[in-house]
Protein backbone atom coordinates (compact mmCIF):
# COMPACT_ATOMS: atom_id res chain seq x y z
CA UNK A 1 0.00 0.00 0.00
CA UNK A 2 2.61 2.29 1.23
CA UNK A 3 4.81 1.92 -2.37
CA UNK A 4 0.82 2.63 -4.36
CA UNK A 5 0.65 6.13 -2.66
CA UNK A 6 4.54 6.96 -2.98
CA UNK A 7 4.82 5.93 -6.53
CA UNK A 8 4.42 9.53 -8.38
CA UNK A 9 3.46 11.39 -5.32
CA UNK A 10 4.68 14.94 -6.26
CA UNK A 11 1.97 17.00 -4.26
CA UNK A 12 3.43 14.40 -1.19
CA UNK A 13 -0.05 13.63 0.18
CA UNK A 14 0.12 11.08 2.61
CA UNK A 15 -2.18 8.79 5.31
CA UNK A 16 -1.87 7.63 8.81
CA UNK A 17 -2.80 4.50 9.44
CA UNK A 18 -3.39 1.96 13.09
CA UNK A 19 -4.60 -1.66 11.34
CA UNK A 20 -4.99 -4.31 14.39
CA UNK A 21 -5.94 -8.05 13.62
CA UNK A 22 -7.58 -9.03 16.91
CA UNK A 23 -7.71 -13.01 17.73
CA UNK A 24 -11.28 -12.68 20.17
CA UNK A 25 -10.26 -16.46 21.43
CA UNK A 26 -6.52 -15.37 22.44
CA UNK A 27 -6.93 -11.74 22.80
CA UNK A 28 -3.88 -11.50 21.04
CA UNK A 29 -3.94 -7.79 19.16
CA UNK A 30 -0.78 -7.95 16.40
CA UNK A 31 -0.74 -3.92 15.17
CA UNK A 32 1.45 -1.81 13.46
CA UNK A 33 1.24 1.72 12.97
CA UNK A 34 1.95 4.00 10.21
CA UNK A 35 2.40 7.52 11.23
CA UNK A 36 -0.90 7.44 13.27
CA UNK A 37 -1.63 8.65 16.96
CA UNK A 38 -0.67 5.96 19.42
CA UNK A 39 -3.78 4.01 20.22
CA UNK A 40 -4.00 4.06 24.19
CA UNK A 41 -5.17 0.56 25.95
CA UNK A 42 -7.38 1.19 28.86
CA UNK A 43 -7.85 -1.13 31.69
CA UNK A 44 -10.81 -2.06 33.69
CA UNK A 45 -9.23 -0.59 37.32
CA UNK A 46 -8.43 3.21 35.25
CA UNK A 47 -4.85 2.13 33.68
CA UNK A 48 -4.56 3.93 30.10
CA UNK A 49 -1.11 3.29 28.67
CA UNK A 50 -0.10 3.98 25.30
CA UNK A 51 1.09 1.12 22.87
CA UNK A 52 4.38 0.76 21.96
CA UNK A 53 5.23 2.34 18.91
CA UNK A 54 6.17 -0.19 15.55
CA UNK A 55 8.56 2.47 14.15
CA UNK A 56 6.30 3.08 10.64
CA UNK A 57 5.74 6.92 8.85
CA UNK A 58 2.67 7.42 7.26
CA UNK A 59 2.28 5.84 4.61
CA UNK A 60 2.62 7.82 0.47
CA UNK A 61 5.66 9.71 2.49
CA UNK A 62 8.71 7.50 1.51
CA UNK A 63 8.54 4.79 -1.14
CA UNK A 64 10.90 2.41 1.02
CA UNK A 65 9.00 3.03 4.06
CA UNK A 66 9.34 -0.16 6.55
CA UNK A 67 7.06 -1.47 8.55
CA UNK A 68 6.79 -3.73 11.65
CA UNK A 69 4.57 -5.43 13.83
CA UNK A 70 4.08 -5.86 17.56
CA UNK A 71 1.97 -8.47 19.37
CA UNK A 72 -0.13 -7.69 22.80
CA UNK A 73 -2.31 -9.87 24.54
CA UNK A 74 -5.43 -7.76 25.96
CA UNK A 75 -7.75 -8.85 29.03
CA UNK A 76 -11.13 -9.45 29.51
CA UNK A 77 -12.64 -5.51 29.61
CA UNK A 78 -9.42 -3.96 28.28
CA UNK A 79 -10.87 -1.23 25.05
CA UNK A 80 -8.35 0.44 23.12
CA UNK A 81 -9.05 4.33 22.17
CA UNK A 82 -8.00 5.66 18.67
CA UNK A 83 -7.92 9.22 18.15
CA UNK A 84 -6.84 11.74 15.66
CA UNK A 85 -4.50 14.85 16.17
CA UNK A 86 -7.62 16.72 15.92
CA UNK A 87 -8.00 15.97 19.75
CA UNK A 88 -4.30 16.21 21.12
CA UNK A 89 -3.92 19.33 19.34
CA UNK A 90 -7.28 21.07 19.88
CA UNK A 91 -6.16 24.95 21.29
CA UNK A 92 -7.49 27.12 23.48
CA UNK A 93 -8.06 30.87 23.94
CA UNK A 94 -4.55 30.61 25.56
CA UNK A 95 -3.11 29.01 22.72
CA UNK A 96 -2.21 25.96 24.59
CA UNK A 97 -2.44 22.16 23.02
CA UNK A 98 -5.58 19.98 24.67
CA UNK A 99 -2.36 16.98 24.74
CA UNK A 100 -1.81 13.39 25.08
CA UNK A 101 -1.15 13.79 28.75
CA UNK A 102 -5.06 15.44 29.31
CA UNK A 103 -6.74 12.95 27.27
CA UNK A 104 -4.89 9.84 29.29
CA UNK A 105 -5.77 11.99 32.89
CA UNK A 106 -9.13 12.63 31.29
CA UNK A 107 -9.34 8.89 30.22
CA UNK A 108 -8.13 7.54 33.79
CA UNK A 109 -11.23 9.46 35.41
CA UNK A 110 -14.08 8.02 32.80
CA UNK A 111 -12.81 4.67 34.66
CA UNK A 112 -16.10 2.11 34.40
CA UNK A 113 -17.68 4.21 31.99
CA UNK A 114 -18.92 2.54 28.66
CA UNK A 115 -17.56 2.81 25.35
CA UNK A 116 -20.37 5.53 24.34
CA UNK A 117 -19.65 7.17 27.56
CA UNK A 118 -16.25 7.20 27.19
CA UNK A 119 -16.45 8.90 23.28
CA UNK A 120 -19.21 11.22 24.14
CA UNK A 121 -16.97 12.33 27.81
CA UNK A 122 -13.68 12.87 25.61
CA UNK A 123 -15.57 14.90 22.72
CA UNK A 124 -17.50 16.69 25.51
CA UNK A 125 -13.87 17.83 27.32
CA UNK A 126 -12.59 18.84 23.58
CA UNK A 127 -15.46 20.89 22.67
CA UNK A 128 -15.59 22.81 26.14
CA UNK A 129 -11.27 23.05 26.22
CA UNK A 130 -11.80 24.91 22.82
CA UNK A 131 -14.54 26.88 23.05
CA UNK A 132 -14.51 30.31 21.49
CA UNK A 133 -11.74 28.75 19.70
CA UNK A 134 -12.26 29.24 15.44
CA UNK A 135 -11.77 25.97 13.77
CA UNK A 136 -8.63 25.90 11.54
CA UNK A 137 -9.30 24.66 7.94
CA UNK A 138 -6.63 23.44 5.87
CA UNK A 139 -7.26 24.53 2.08
CA UNK A 140 -5.61 22.61 -0.96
Amino acid sequence: MNQDLSLDNDSMMFVTLFLGILDTGTGELEYCNAGHNPPLLLSPAGRVLTLQPTGGIALGVAEEGVYQSRKINLQKGDSLFLYTDGVTEAMNKREELFSEGRLIKELAEMKGKSIQEIVTGVMGKVSGFSAGVPKRTISP
